[in-house]
């Protein structure tokens, strides 16, 4: 362990493996299409559009979106009612909706959440409230510490209503989509739904499987198709067409792909159009200057935590796809810019006084002095937090990082430590 005194001067997609090996057979078989779509930038069209074998890029958990789009390919002029929307594009069921011209309301009480879905938007309806059986003020209580650390914060009173009482003068019974998701409260918010009035054409639920709140939906006129271990797809029953797409998940047939191998692809395609080692970054004799990660820098990240040299230095990231993106979205956490240029990142971890910080630098700018820089930017912000000593846990024989940490006025620390599993 590395330290420094007196610095202030005083959160998975199942069968991962597969989809896994999906995405490297996609990525061998469309690499020059990849680098093609990514240098000519097509005047800002989606990537995916201009790969033969990717038809939808997935942002829900367990690809609810690929189904979605099955049922409904070709539309667009949909209209799709989101209870508890969260995120605009992590994990999101409704992104790929509401990208190709649907419009929406968005019900989400995350405060924060609700301005990010705002921003994402523009042609939905967004409210800052929950659904519930009644009409007035109800307690909030994020999904534990994910929804915490996302949004930065911990709960507390917000405005609820009835799923009536927010849709009325916004849509009309009969549309096409209404997916729930909040957290538990469905059997108690349910009756203030009035699904027989609304009728939408499919309803995305997530029930975990409760016989109870199934035989709800069911008692209205639904009739249950998919389950995919935490949602259930209900289509309704003057609809049977519609029943045969709504009984599988993903199949290689949909051409989807998950957003996050998407992007890493993306992010490989870039890399193969870059020289293997950078010149000193545009604007690279400034400071460097931190900028807070958020979902558009994730397959950036997964690339440079991926990199076998950081690998054998590095513990803590996970690898599920999933679990990275939370991992990487807790606070504190930051991109390092030199410049233009995205060339690392750092994180602290705060505890009173004391915190820890870890950096990785893209490969490609080792070596020039980037390691340094961002440490330094990384305790001016330690010292904004009132930290005072910071330190830094590196293996004893990566002697790189120790004598970076060193130049920089750390000083050693043994820690000792054993794996006890193996």
């Amino acid at each position: 362990m590395m330290y420094k005194e007196n610095i202030g001067g005083g959160a998975p997609y199942p069968d991962g493996d597969r989809l896994w090996e999906d995405a490297r057979r996609i990525e061998r078989e469309n690499e020059t299409a990849l680098i093609r779509c990514t240098r000519d930038e097509q005047a800002g069209a989606p990537a995916h559009k201009m790969l033969p074998k990717v038809r939808i890029v997935s942002y829900g958990q367990c690809g609810e979106d690929v189904v979605l789009d099955r049922i409904f390919r070709g539309k667009k002029d949909g209209f799709y009612v989101d209870v508890g929307a969260g995120h605009p594009v992590l994990g999101s069921i409704t992104k790929n909706l509401a990208d190709a011209g649907w419009r929406g309301v968005d019900i989400e009480p995350s405060a924060s959440l609700a301005s990010l879905l705002k921003t994402h938007r523009p042609n939905s309806t967004v409210i800052a409230g929950a659904v519930t059986g009644f009409r007035g003020v109800t307690t909030f209580l994020p999904d534990a510490d994910w929804a915490r650390s996302r949004t930065g914060q911990g709960g507390g009173s917000v405005p609820c209503d009835t799923l009536t009482g927010y849709l009325e003068g916004l849509t009309q019974p009969g549309f096409e989509v209404l997916k729930i998701d909040i957290e538990g409260a469905e059997l108690d918010a349910f009756p203030g739904m009035q699904l027989g009035y609304w009728r939408p054409q499919v309803i995305l639920a997530e029930t975990h499987n409760c016989r109870e709140l199934e035989a709800m939906v069911e008692s209205v006129g639904y009739t249950p198709c998919l389950f995919d271990g935490i949602n259930r797809f209900f289509v309704r029953n003057d609809l049977p067409h519609l029943f045969p797409l709504a009984q599988h998940g993903p199949t290689p047939a949909d051409l989807s792909i998950p957003a996050i191998w998407f992007d890493l692809l993306r992010a490989d395609a870039r890399d193969a159009m870059l020289p293997a080692r950078q010149e000193q970054p545009k604007g690279g004799a400034g400071e460097i200057h931190l900028v807070p990660v958020e979902v558009e820098h994730i397959a950036l990240l997964r690339g440079w935590y991926f990199d076998p040299i950081v690998q054998r230095n590095l513990y803590g990231a996970p690898y599920d796809a999933t679990e990275f993106a939370r991992y990487m979205l807790r606070p504190h956490r930051f991109i390092a810019y030199c410049g233009e240029a995205p060339v690392g990142t750092c994180h602290i971890e705060q505890h009173d006084h004391v915190g820890v910080i870890g950096i990785v630098v893209d490969k490609r700018f080792r070596g020039m002095g980037i390691g340094e820089k961002i440490i330094a930017a990384t305790e001016r912000v330690a010292q904004e937090r009132g930290i005072r000593v910071l330190s830094a846990d590196i293996y004893s024989d990566n002697m790189s990082a120790i004598k970076m940490f060193q130049v920089c006025g750390y000083r050693e620390f043994i820690w000792m430590e054993k794996n006890i599993t193996e």
